[in-house]
Parts: structure tokens; C-alpha cells; sequence
């Protein structure tokens, strides 16, 4: 019996003993991350692997909408946004755009509202349609309009508004349009200079300007580029304006024809893009890179980097189709004349997808025909004194190409002009680069525009000057 009992006593004593430790355990344990911090840590996340972060938002939006936090709700949903955007998926950029403004609009969040038309302005200009771009920016400066204008947020969100702005001019080529919405945005910052928040800022817009002036002059891009590397913060180790200051050197050395030195900076880009899985520019990037492989005269490099281009152009085509669906569903309530427009616009983006499909198809195929056609046009081509002065004029976006053009050949406008007086100077100067017999990837390279957009280019030239379709566009400028 008294053995029993002391068995009892024992007992009960080392459960007292296992619960005064396991407490002991327990308070000496971190305090679980609330959902803020948990947040935070994926917004950190988010600057060096958008991949791995995105993965965890909709676990986290989830929590925020059980929790009733509605300003960790509209963060996450904007992240998710900033995700689509980065993957250059306009149709989910849309959407998630969408679903943002539903959500700060409830909310009553101007900052959020914002940039959800921000967000739709970028996604429209991807998919060049510039009007709706800046119609839905202009809607962001509505929103801020009646927001409270003490509130830091919203003078970074006008900030972000005159970006936008300029990457749209930048991809109409309109690159000093461009220049001036980024100095507003470089000068409009209203804290203390020298601080890590204003190099941050200025980090930034400094890499953006360097983007521009590529277009127009190399010193300045590689001056602004090497600006905004020596501002660059502590935290900020290999994201993507580190990326971007990369591709513009790149570029800088490469109309230099210093390719060494290009393909270093390219290849420490593309290093960039592969670990914080950023796409954007990555096309360009690609493009650039199979040219200076042709010029080293590496042809299995040229083709590694020509498939992942073309994979690249593929999926764009399917991302712009999904948005042209969605926005003709969007459009179903609209006057019959407006879903017709937009039906037959949407048809028009199958053929283009559907084109581009058979292209890809058929590249392997078709890359000996066009190399064939190519050296034939340029065999019979006429001589150009000033050829290589010409090109890096056209690759500089300057506006006197058109006047040294026009030095070899002094009649060039005013016969096109006795053709069709309609015609404007962008179309003139498109007709030079045909007349320098300029094949479409050279001319898309070159001018920074999409081989398709050159392609219909040349469709409308035809028609303007009522070039037959059984007629080589380019003998047809032999003549001229």
C-alpha cells in the first residue's frame, strides 16, 4: 500500500516537473511571426526569387481576409500584380488588376486604386495599345487627386504614374516625351537628399533614365547606368535595377563594338534573371545576345539563345490573345457596332497567334530560304558610300538618318511624295531602311520594335503606294 502510493507521489511529481520544463521551452521559443511580419518577409523574398514568393501569396491573402486586415490584403494583392507584370502576362495582369481595384475601391484606398490603373495602363501598352494605356493613367491621377496629398504613399504612387508614362512613350518611340516624364519624377522627391530612402529612389529612376538614353546617346545611358550603380543600397544585392543597369551597358559597349565587354554585362544580366526570375526586357536581352554571338561567330550559342527568343515570343502571343478574350467578355454589354470592332479585333489576334505557331513551325526550315534571299538582296544591292554611318544612325534613333540618306539619294522623298502625298516622315524613313535593303529582324532589332509590328509596316507601305503583292518590296525600292 505504501509502496503505491509512493509510486503516486512520484508520479505526479515528474509530471509537474515535464510541465515546469516544456513551459520553460516554450517561453524561451520566438514569439510566432504575426501576419505583417510574415508579409514583410515576402515582400523581401520578392525582390531576389519572384517565383518562391509568389507561391506563397494566395496562402497569405487567405490569412489577411480571415484576419480582417484589409491593408495587408491590398499589399498582397498588389504584389500579385507586380508578379504578372515581371512574367510579362498581360491577361493575368489584367485580372489581378482588376481584382486589386475591386478591393481598394471597397476599401476606399486611393494609393491601391491607383495603381490598379497602373497596372492595366502597363499591361494595355504591352500589348500596344497605347491609348488605353494612358486613358487608364490618366484615371490613376483622377484617384490621387482626392487623396490626401501629406501622405507619403501617394507621391510615390504619382511617381510610379509618370513611369509608366514614359515607358509608354518609350515604346512609341517618342524617347524624349519619355526623358522629361523621368526628370519630373527624379525631381519631385520631396524628403531629405543623401538619406538610403532618397538613393533608393534615385537608384531607380537614375537606371530607367540610363534605359532611355540608350535610344539616344551611349555616354549618357553609361553615365546614368554607373550613377545608379554607386547609389546602389546595401539590401539591394542582385535585383532587377542591378539587372537593368547591366543590359544598358551591355548595349553601351556593343555600339561601341567593344562585344567582349557586351557579352560580359549580357551574360551577368541574364545571371540576374535567372535567380530573381524577372522577364522583363529579357527578349531584348536575347535579341542582343544572339547578335553578338553571329559577329564571335558562334553558331550554337546563336541558336540556344534564338529558341528560348522564340519561346519567349510564343508565349507573349498566347498572354495577348487571353487579354483580347477577356476584354471582348468585358465588352458583351456594349452596343452591337463596339462588340463587332472588338470580335473582329480578337480574330485578328488568333490569325496573328496562329501565325506565329506555323512560324515556329516552320523556322528551322525556312531560316536557309530567308539567309539565301538575303544574300541575293544584298548582291543586288546599290553601293552605299556611307552604309555603316547610315546604320549606326538608325540604331541610334537620330533624327538626321533621313538628311545623310538623302545625300546618296536627293529624289528619294520627292518621288515617293509625287506617289502618295499622304505620306509622313516616320513612313519616309522606313521606306530609306527598305531601300537599304534592311531585312524585318534587322529593322525590328534596330528600332526596338517587335518583328510583327515591321511586318505590318510593310503591309501598309504597300498599300499606300500601291506596291503589288507579287512585286519583292525590295526591288520595287530599286527603283525608286
Amino acid at each position: 500500500m505504501k509502496k503505491k502510493l509512493y509510486n503516486i507521489k512520484v508520479t505526479g511529481f515528474m509530471s509537474l516537473f515535464c510541465l515546469l520544463m516544456a513551459l520553460q521551452l516554450y517561453a524561451q521559443q520566438p514569439p510566432a511571426a504575426t501576419l505583417t511580419e510574415r508579409v514583410e518577409q515576402n515582400g523581401n523574398l520578392f525582390r531576389n526569387n519572384v517565383d518562391k514568393a509568389f507561391s506563397q501569396l494566395n496562402e497569405l491573402i487567405e490569412q489577411a481576409i480571415k484576419a480582417g486586415d484589409t491593408q495587408n490584403e491590398l499589399v498582397l494583392l498588389d504584389r500579385r500584380c507586380r508578379y504578372f507584370y515581371s512574367k510579362e502576362d498581360v491577361a493575368k495582369l489584367i485580372n489581378a488588376a482588376d481584382s486589386l481595384h475591386v478591393k481598394a475601391a471597397a476599401y476606399k484606398n486611393a494609393k491601391y486604386n491607383a495603381m490598379s490603373y497602373i497596372y492595366r495602363a502597363e499591361a494595355f501598352s504591352m500589348n500596344e495599345m497605347p491609348d488605353k494605356a494612358l486613358t487608364n493613367l490618366d484615371s490613376a491621377f483622377k484617384v490621387l487627386d482626392r487623396a490626401d496629398d501629406s501622405d507619403p504613399t501617394i507621391f510615390y504612387t504619382r511617381t510610379n504614374i509618370l513611369l509608366s508614362q514614359a515607358n509608354i512613350y518609350n515604346d512609341l518611340k517618342e524617347h524624349r516625351k519619355a526623358l522629361e516624364k523621368m526628370y519630373m519624377a527624379v525631381e519631385s522627391y520631396r524628403g531629405k537628399k543623401n538619406t538610403e530612402a532618397y538613393k533608393r529612389f534615385q537608384y531607380l529612376n537614375y537606371s530607367n533614365l540610363a534605359s532611355t538614353y540608350i535610344h539616344i546617346n551611349a555616354d549618357s545611358a553609361e553615365h546614368y547606368a554607373n550613377l545608379s550603380m554607386a547609389i546602389k543600397p546595401k539590401s539591394a544585392d542582385n535585383d532587377d535595377v542591378t539587372g537593368l543597369n547591366y543590359y544598358v551597358l551591355g548595349q553601351v559597349f556593343q555600339q561601341r563594338n567593344d562585344n567582349a565587354k557586351a557579352l560580359e554585362y549580357y551574360l551577368k544580366a541574364e545571371e540576374i534573371n535567372k535567380v530573381n526570375g524577372e522577364v522583363l526586357n529579357i527578349k531584348d536581352l536575347y535579341t542582343n545576345l544572339i547578335e553578338v554571338y553571329k559577329v564571335q561567330g558562334d553558331s550554337v550559342a546563336v541558336a540556344h539563345y534564338q529558341n528560348k527568343l522564340d519561346g519567349l515570343e510564343l508565349k507573349a502571343l498566347k498572354s495577348k490573345y487571353s487579354l483580347l478574350k477577356s476584354e471582348l467578355k468585358k465588352k458583351e454589354t456594349t452596343p452591337v457596332q463596339d462588340r463587332l470592332s472588338y470580335g473582329l479585333y480578337m480574330m485578328g489576334g488568333g490569325i496573328v497567334l496562329a501565325a506565329g505557331l506555323f512560324w515556329l513551325y516552320r523556322r528551322n526550315k525556312k531560316q536557309e530560304r530567308e539567309a539565301e534571299a538575303e544574300a541575293n538582296e544584298d548582291g543586288n544591292a546599290e553601293p552605299l558610300a556611307n552604309y555603316d554611318e547610315l546604320l549606326e544612325l538608325i540604331k541610334r534613333d537620330d533624327s538626321s538618318f533621313i538628311f545623310n540618306f538623302e545625300k546618296q539619294f536627293p529624289d528619294f522623298s520627292k518621288k515617293l511624295l509625287e506617289i502618295n502625298p499622304q505620306l509622313v516622315q516616320s513612313e519616309i524613313e522606313f521606306c530609306a531602311m527598305l531601300k537599304m535593303k534592311l531585312s524585318t529582324k534587322q529593322i525590328a532589332q534596330f528600332t526596338y520594335i517587335e518583328t510583327r509590328t515591321v511586318q505590318n509596316k510593310k503591309y501598309r507601305i504597300r498599300k499606300k503606294l500601291d506596291i503589288p503583292q507579287s512585286t519583292d518590296i525590295y526591288n520595287w525600292f530599286d527603283g525608286i
